[in-house]
């Protein structure tokens, strides 16, 4: 449980949001994540997605490239970091920014086999 405990302290809470390019810039939609009921819907992990990552989300069936990260840390005081305690209870708020990608395999051409090949 400790163990669990500590990755919960330090791990990132991620939220997503979609980039779509429009005339003149981007539109921007949050992705709402299916979670269990009294959670946030934000994804904890440990090891978030670098920019230029693929990601695929729970309960969305399509691929993504990761365009853009922003860290939000806790501030001391807070309810993430109560005074008194020497650390925040949450890891930080990692806002992601994603587009849609055709996923790794987007650039896959067929060719033909010759016999001795197959």
């Amino acid at each position: 449980m400790t163990d669990l405990l500590e990755m919960h302290r330090t791990a990132a809470r991620c939220e997503f949001y979609q980039r779509t390019a429009v005339p003149g810039g981007y539109t921007y939609k949050s992705i709402q994540l299916r979670a269990a009921p009294g959670l946030t819907g934000h994804l904890t992990l440990p090891h978030p997605p670098a920019v230029g990552d693929l990601v695929s989300l729970p309960g969305i069936a399509a691929t993504f490239r990761v365009v853009e990260r922003a860290w939000g840390y806790n501030a001391y005081g807070s309810s993430n970091w109560p005074p008194g305690e020497p650390e925040p209870l949450v890891g930080p708020l990692l806002t992601v920014i994603v587009e849609r990608d055709a996923g790794p395999f987007r650039d896959e051409v067929s060719i033909e086999l010759d016999a001795d090949d197959e």
